[in-house]
């Protein structure tokens, strides 16, 4: 198998941040898309804790605890503490918050719809499973950059 060349990367570098720019924009201002993920964390599991959510969406806590005391007060989680761990709680989805997941999940295959309306189902899965490889690659390689436990500072000779 032959490596990318210097250029094949510039190639990909292009549309990969066009995309990214483009979804970046079409999600500002929208705090839907912080709502879908937490929902869709609660909807895939009975019991997940805030910090689990933060650290799969690559976001700090705090940014997860303001959003999941939001979907508190408007009914569509409720927090559950951990008897295992006083200082820790669970997130668990109501009726209404799955109605919520549902709504907004529809609304972001419409717009998934309309950016790949004119390809075939065939250029579709294939799309995908090129961006599954690519986040599995983009995953692997930040736990091998990732620093070891501790202060940053700490470590240092």
């Amino acid at each position: 198998m032959a490596k990318p060349t210097p250029e094949d990367l510039q190639a990909l570098a292009a549309p990969l941040m066009a995309v990214s720019t483009g979804l970046q924009r079409s999600l500002r201002g929208s705090s839907d898309s912080g709502t879908l993920a937490i929902l869709t964390a609660a909807v895939q599991r009975d019991n997940v804790r805030p910090s689990e959510i933060a650290n799969v969406l690559g976001l700090h806590q705090s940014s997860i605890t303001r959003q999941v005391h939001t979907l508190e007060n408007a009914g569509h989680v409720i927090l559950v503490e951990d008897p295992a761990d006083r200082r820790s709680c669970f997130i668990r989805i109501t009726d209404p918050g799955r109605k919520e997941f549902e709504r907004l999940n529809q609304i972001g295959l419409e717009r998934f719809a309309a950016f790949v309306e004119g390809w075939d189902q065939a250029e579709v899965r294939e799309l995908t499973r090129l961006m599954s490889k690519l986040s599995d690659s983009i995953h692997s390689s930040r736990q091998r950059e990732s620093t070891p436990a501790g202060r940053y500072w700490q470590g240092r000779t």
